[in-house]
């Protein structure tokens, strides 16, 4: 929580999602005019479901908003909680399950952002990946 009489300033804005329809049209540049300089990005995905064209053309649109927008970006995998594994009799194998998992999303969305946006790899490395219920 940042006083009221801070230094610092916390700006915190909910986008919409972003998914290649018209109405992003309307959103990015309001997105863009709310960013100004970008301290963190906490980008949103859910976990429970695949990563398909849809998510891929919400990074897209995302990363339309400018070169240094995944530059201090956090992936937040929600509905972690969410996913089932029915192949899984075990807690261990349960556990082994959502590792493998969150190895292939992270892995999917690192390799989708360098090798079909062009982020740098460097950045990319960099980026933390969160699982939220």
């Amino acid at each position: 929580t940042v006083q009221e009489n801070s230094p610092y300033q916390v700006k915190v804005w909910d986008s919409p999602g972003l998914h290649g329809g018209p109405e992003d049209k309307q959103h990015l540049p309001k997105l863009k005019a709310v960013m100004g300089r970008i301290d963190l990005t906490v980008y949103c995905i859910r976990m429970d479901s695949r990563f398909n064209s849809s998510t891929q053309n919400a990074l897209k649109q995302f990363s339309k908003l400018g070169p240094n927008v995944w530059e201090h970006a956090v992936i937040a995998l929600t509905h972690a909680d969410q996913v089932n594994f029915p192949d899984c009799k075990t807690d261990k194998e349960e556990i082994d399950c959502f590792h493998s998992l969150r190895k292939e999303w992270t892995q999917g969305i690192r390799q989708y952002l360098c090798n079909e946006l062009g982020i740098k790899e460097k950045v990319v490395r960099r980026m933390f990946f969160v699982e939220t219920g």
